[in-house]
């Protein structure tokens, strides 16, 4: 909310409001409000005041939707509480919003900013930026999502790559909050994923393949899953044939940290959300051959390599992945030993697996790594669930009472109506034994019905898939 402030107010003014509060209660304390009115002060517009107020004495976050007049010179404002599909929140509310946008126009780039004090407003579009793309939260610094028309969006869009990092982020973040209220579809989500994957900053640029791939584990099955696995592939594979990627420790190590990231979070998405061929074969030879040497695989890739290990050599391999699982002193590989085990989607190799969860040489995270990991995989997901309820008060008395309750939260990824009836029905007994819970229990309720919500709006454009 800070950088909304300083966005709006400019940093020579928001830095001499920040003085002037510090400079009248040195030595002795200050409530918000009068920081507030400091702020206010120094931007010479009692609005700021207002705006700190509405944003701090409410809960929820704005949703601006953004309209340019025929002539491009001016853009249409208006506000109302963000709310996905499905949601039980109730309109109403409104801010005062410090709002900035950034015009682009070939090389050149401009800011302008008003401030809403009710649900609809208007700005003026500088002289010369009529045509320009409009990127409505300039910098990323506005805590507010936005919606823009199909043109403005195409418009933006076609920056992608080039814009900012903050703005990337919020431009993301924006089109995936537009897609789960229903304001924008299927298609426009997915090329908006493939506008922006090339970013140089790692969460913009795989925010949306991301929830692309979310899409499929909770929605779909048979040929729409392939189908968005093949365009996610699509989209993830030439940015890593960019980067190069060899697997052997430490054959990335003189680049920067955040490109090395990068490339980590691309091959994991490649093997898990795209479920790729080709980079499956090459970790699970690097798997392979990192049980007899460890310089066969960095660290960075392990948990992944060994997750396609388990998926490719089978049996065999996760036997060896057990064993140090089970015997390992390291931590750190003990942990992806686990992960990797969870994501088998072998069934028989899962049910095998759900076994060794209840092994008492294990650590409680390791055994919620892999029954984690089983909720969040389509094939292994009613099965995982049935175990858990057999063994619930198993997994409960491991946590400590403080830490029982979340575990309630592990069947968040269902998205059909008889999990949520399944769900609602099971744990009010253990809320009742725990002493907590409530909360954890209506936030899985809610996210189911999030996703039910979601499914149902798009469902159609989602089945047509291929």
């Amino acid at each position: 909310m800070l950088a909304m402030i300083e966005s709006y107010m400019g940093p020579e003014k928001f830095q001499a409001g920040v003085r002037k509060h510090l400079r009248a209660h040195a030595h002795g304390n200050a409530t918000a409000s009068q920081f507030f009115a400091a702020m206010a002060d120094a931007a010479g517009d009692p609005q700021v005041l207002s705006a700190f107020k509405s944003f701090i004495e409410q809960e929820g976050v704005p949703l601006v939707t953004v309209a340019r007049s025929a002539d491009g010179k001016q853009l249409t404002l208006r506000q109302a509480r963000y709310r996905p599909v499905g949601s039980a929140i109730q309109p109403g509310q409104t801010w005062v919003i410090p709002f900035c946008a950034k015009f682009y126009a070939g090389a050149q780039s401009t800011k302008t900013c008003t401030i809403m004090t009710g649900t609809e407003a208007t700005l003026a579009v500088p002289a010369g930026f009529e045509q320009a793309a409009v990127m409505p939260n300039a910098d990323g610094a506005g805590y507010y999502r936005f919606a823009l028309g199909a043109d403005d969006q195409a418009k933006l869009l076609a920056l992608g790559v080039q814009l900012p990092d903050r703005e990337a982020l919020a431009l993301a973040d924006s089109l995936q909050a537009a897609f789960d209220a229903n304001v924008t579809t299927f298609d426009a989500l997915g090329a908006a994923a493939q506008a922006l994957v090339g970013h140089k900053e790692r969460r913009a640029a795989l925010w949306l393949p991301g929830s692309l791939a979310e899409l499929d584990r909770q929605t779909l099955s048979g040929a729409a899953s392939a189908a968005l696995k093949a365009r996610i592939g699509g989209m993830l594979k030439p940015e890593l044939a960019k980067l190069g990627f060899d697997p052997r420790a430490g054959a990335h190590r003189s680049e920067p940290a955040d490109r090395q990231a990068l490339r980590q979070t691309l091959v994991a998405g490649l093997f898990f959300d795209a479920e790729d061929d080709g980079i499956t074969k090459t970790l699970a030879d690097a798997a392979q051959a990192s049980l007899a040497n460890a310089d066969a695989l960095d660290v960075g890739f392990r948990a992944t390599a060994w997750s396609a290990g388990v998926k490719a050599l089978g049996k065999p391999f996760a036997s060896q992945l057990a064993a140090r699982l089970l015997e390992g002193k390291d931590s750190y590989e003990r942990a992806h030993a686990a992960f990797a085990l969870g994501h088998t989607q072998d069934l028989a190799l899962a049910a095998e697996m759900r076994a060794l969860a209840l092994d008492k040489r294990l650590r409680f995270q390791e055994s919620l790594s892999i029954i984690g990991s089983q909720f969040e995989g389509p094939a292994t997901r009613s099965a995982a669930w049935a175990w858990f309820k057999e063994n619930a008060s198993v997994m409960f008395d491991r946590l400590p009472g403080f830490s029982q309750p979340r575990l309630i939260e592990i069947a968040q990824g269902f998205c059909t109506p008889e999990q949520r009836a399944d769900v609602a029905s099971f744990f009010p007994a253990w809320i009742a034994k725990l002493g907590g819970g409530k909360l954890e229990l209506e936030r899985t309720l809610e996210s189911i019905d999030l996703c039910l919500a979601r499914k149902a709006a798009h469902g159609a454009e989602l089945a047509s898939l291929n």
